[in-house]
């Protein structure tokens, strides 16, 4: 099933602590969650990958969860599509590897809700 992202483990308790370069932020418009996809393999910007305005998107960002130690953001702000990142509905990325990358935007869009 979609969310059986076992060996991983998913926390949701909150850490209280600022976003890092290497931590994934979420970018959430129109009920679409901006990715990547490349040969059936899914991925969702990091901090570090967002050209422009990381350290406003930074300020503004909210910690949702972490999968295995990797934290989870979201921005409140809105990113233009660009460098391969598309804005997709959460069934587009059902079949997409990694799995639990896919998890996190299904469960980032239904706290953004």
């Amino acid at each position: 099933m979609f969310q059986d992202i076992a060996p991983r483990r998913f926390r949701n308790e909150y850490p209280g602590r600022d976003p890092t370069e290497t931590d994934y932020v979420l970018f959430v418009k129109d009920r679409r969650i901006l990715t990547a996809e490349s040969h059936g393999v899914l991925s969702v910007p990091r901090f570090d990958s967002t050209s422009c305005g990381a350290d406003e998107i930074k300020k503004d960002a909210v910690y949702l969860f972490s999968i295995d130690g990797d934290a989870f953001f979201m921005s409140a702000r809105e990113r233009e599509e660009n460098g391969g990142f598309h804005y997709r509905r959460i069934r587009e990325m059902l079949q997409m590897d990694p799995q639990h990358i896919a998890f996190a935007c299904a469960t980032a869009m239904h706290l953004a809700q």
